[in-house]
């Protein structure tokens, strides 16, 4: 089905013209303005500009009890949950509690099959080691209550930090610190786990120094460099709570002060550090810690974001790179044979399986078919005689509301599911494959009316031959952070394409030289596009053809040199522009 364009309108002409007085490129300005900018200062961001996050369920009791270990010289125990984002979460709470003097240890869940929580083998493995008298669960715990009431009864309470939906009654901790619960009356409602840790971190520093304890001297802010990494590849909304995180975390990239892992990530990745952007954090370094936890060793990503010696780091980099390389080619493998099981164009969601497709892969997959089809897909993977996998889904779909109905059928289509932002994670019987394929394709029919919605990718404008330029793509890559909810400048224009082939170690990207559709010289005005993950076995367009493409700006460098290059979101047979009123 052909993807349909809207542009969006400017909500205040006025802020519009106040914002072009101080904002330039003028395209850039309209880009605020049309999100609701009505003033430069708002651009400004500044952790200090926080609202205090006492609204935060369970904060506060989480802060006292974390000072009365510190105090009381007690052992704690961080237990974190198997995903490339608690790996984040986990070096904001090490990090940040152990440089304030706290006697702390780490320990990871072995595996997404320990049912998604806090599980008793790994409080068993933390009292075997470290004998703990409090754990700390780290973006997991919300709906653990065995587990918790495994550690009571061992003699340890139980702090959750977490971020995921609630399930299921509520575990007998000392605190549940989660924007998530119903009780949430702090503004952001969409905090990533590593936001949440930076808060119970922040919250101990400030009752410390209220205590006048030594560590009330401790910098809390120097742990955004790994929060706006989380908070970016996670994609979460960026309202203004998260762009003061995010955008305070890249002025401490960009300055040179990041933790020496994240330092070196940017070395492999051949991205320089003062110019550091979101799409930078999403579509280079987030992709290498996701990589190397689900096809490394799952304390390869730890080390290195704790890291304090830089040849370490550098070492630790290296290998977290090698294992991208690795993946990338896996996953282009994965897409192809999951599009040749995609025959019938009639159904409102896709359900691919192969038995030999690894489990770490499948919320990758899911969200690249998700992003391909414009529907609602769920991938599976056979571990240990069960369904494992993921559902991914672009808005409007609600997948929570889907997979809730389905748990609550009972009729063990599904086994078990945890639910994220955009994604679920599920467990389901493996003889029960065609029927839950039935059953969501029939939840996602109620949802959506029986029909296909007509996909629809939002523009900002054609920009014309002077706004195809690289002061204007510089000028986005500065005006972050981007994001959902505040999202990057895209653009939409028609090209010739001239030129394509292949790109990236594993041929994963196509690569096209275009000339704007009209030009009176064309030679002048050729330009570079690439598309990411799209090889040129899935290309559509072919060379002499022209086409509608909407896209994004980015800034190639080599060797020290920039050039304009276009990042296209969806290139090809595409329906006319609607505007937004």
């Amino acid at each position: 089905m052909k993807p349909r364009i809207i542009r969006r309108g400017l909500l205040d002409e006025l802020s519009f013209e106040r914002l072009q007085r101080t904002i330039g490129p003028l395209l850039l300005a309209e880009t605020y303005a049309r999100r609701g900018i009505r003033e430069a200062k708002q651009l400004e961001y500044d952790i200090n500009k926080l609202p205090s996050p006492e609204g935060l369920p369970g904060l506060i009791p989480a802060a006292q009890r974390l000072f009365l270990a510190l105090n009381n010289g007690e052992r704690v125990a961080l237990i974190a949950d198997c995903a490339p984002g608690a790996a984040y979460s986990l070096a904001v709470a090490y990090r940040g509690l152990r440089d304030m003097g706290m006697d702390v240890r780490y320990y990871l869940q072995s595996s997404k099959r320990e049912r998604f929580g806090l599980s008793r083998q790994m409080v068993d493995q933390a009292f075997e080691d470290h004998a703990p008298h409090l754990i700390v669960a780290i973006d997991h715990g919300t709906g653990s209550s065995e587990g918790v009431a495994h550690a009571n009864g061992l003699g340890a309470e139980v702090i959750i930090s977490d971020y995921h939906h609630p399930s299921g009654t509520r575990p007998d901790a000392v605190a549940i610190v989660n924007p998530a619960l119903p009780e949430n009356t702090f503004p952001a409602q969409h905090l990533c786990g590593a936001a949440v840790a930076y808060s119970i971190v922040s919250a101990l520093r400030a009752l410390a120094h209220h205590r006048e304890h030594p560590a009330g001297d401790y910098e809390a802010r120097w742990l955004l460099d790994i929060v706006a990494t989380a908070t970016i590849a996670a994609k979460m909304p960026l309202d203004p709570c998260n762009r003061h995180l995010a955008g305070s975390g890249l002025r401490i990239i960009g300055a040179g002060f990041a933790c020496p892992g994240l330092q070196a990530l940017f070395d492999v990745a051949q991205r320089p550090m003062f110019s550091a952007g979101s799409a930078d954090l999403s579509e280079e370094i987030h992709p290498r810690i996701s990589a190397g936890f689900h096809h490394g060793d799952l304390h390869l990503v730890i080390d290195c974001l704790l890291s304090e010696d830089e040849e370490l780091a550098k070492t630790l980099a290296r290998d977290l790179d090698d294992s991208y390389a690795r993946a990338t080619a896996l996953e282009q493998s994965m897409l192809e044979e999951a599009m040749e099981q995609l025959d019938d164009p009639t159904r409102l969601s896709a359900t691919v399986y192969a038995e030999h497709w690894p489990e770490s892969m499948m919320s990758t997959l899911a969200g690249r078919l998700a992003e391909r089809l414009h529907r609602p897909v769920i991938a599976l993977t056979s571990v240990g005689g069960w369904l494992q996998g993921a559902a991914y889904s672009m808005s409007p779909f609600d997948l929570c509301d889907a997979f809730d109905t389905l748990q609550r059928q009972g009729s063990r289509v599904l086994i078990d599911h945890r639910q994220l932002r955009n994604h679920v994670e599920l467990t389901a019987d493996h003889w029960n494959r065609p029927r839950l394929a039935d059953r969501f394709e029939e939840a996602v029919a109620e949802q959506v009316g029986g029909k296909v919605p007509v996909p629809v990718i939002y523009s900002d404008s054609d920009p014309g031959l002077d706004g195809l330029s690289l002061d204007l793509a510089l000028a986005v890559e500065a005006g972050g952070p981007w994001g959902d909810g505040f999202e990057e400048p895209t653009f939409d224009s028609r090209f010739l394409v001239v030129n394509q082939r292949s790109a990236g170690a594993a041929d994963e990207h196509t690569l096209y030289t275009l000339i704007p559709a009209g030009t009176p010289e064309p030679t002048k005005h050729q330009v570079e596009a690439i598309h990411r993950y799209c090889p040129r076995s899935m290309a559509a367009p072919q060379v002499g053809q022209t086409v509608r493409m909407v896209y994004r700006l980015r800034v190639a460098r080599h060797e020290g040199g920039k050039r304009l290059q276009l990042q296209v979101l969806a290139m090809g047979s595409i329906e006319e522009v609607t505007e937004v009123a």
